[in-house]
C-alpha cells in the first residue's frame, strides 16, 4: 500500500512539473534584445545617445522605451544587453541596427550562436 502511495506522489511531481513551464522564453511582440558593443550609441538619457543618426533611428522605428535589464551584472557582457521596445516590426528594426553599424550591435542569438561554436 505505502509503494501505491509513493507511486502516486511521485507521479504527481511530476505531472506537477512538467505542467509548469517557467523555464521558457516568451516572445514579446517588438521587443528586441541586442547587446551594444559601442559606447556611442549607450542610452544616456531619455532612450537617446551621444550618435545623432542612432536617435534617427530609434524615432523612425518608434522605439519608446530602452532599458538595461541587468545594470548589476558583474560582466559587462551583460552590462551591455538593452532591450529596446519600439511601435513597429522588430525584425525590420533588428535589419535596420545590423546595416545601420553591424559591428556595434549584436542579437543574443548570433552571439550565442558564436558562442555555441567555439565550445
Amino acid at each position: 500500500m505505502t509503494n501505491f502511495i509513493l507511486r502516486i506522489n511521485f507521479y504527481l511531481i511530476i505531472l506537477i512539473f512538467l505542467s509548469i513551464n517557467d523555464f521558457s522564453q516568451e516572445y514579446e511582440s517588438g521587443k528586441i534584445n541586442i547587446i551594444i558593443s559601442d559606447e556611442n550609441y549607450l542610452p544616456i538619457y531619455s532612450n537617446r545617445s551621444l550618435n545623432l543618426q542612432f536617435n534617427e533611428l530609434l524615432d523612425d522605428y518608434k522605439v519608446f522605451n530602452v532599458e538595461q535589464p541587468y545594470y548589476f551584472a558583474k560582466t559587462q557582457l551583460l552590462k551591455n544587453l538593452y532591450q529596446l521596445t519600439c511601435n513597429s516590426d522588430e525584425n525590420d528594426f533588428y535589419n535596420a541596427l545590423e546595416t545601420f553599424n553591424s559591428t556595434a550591435f549584436y542579437s543574443i542569438e548570433k552571439y550565442l550562436k558564436c558562442y555555441q561554436n567555439l565550445g
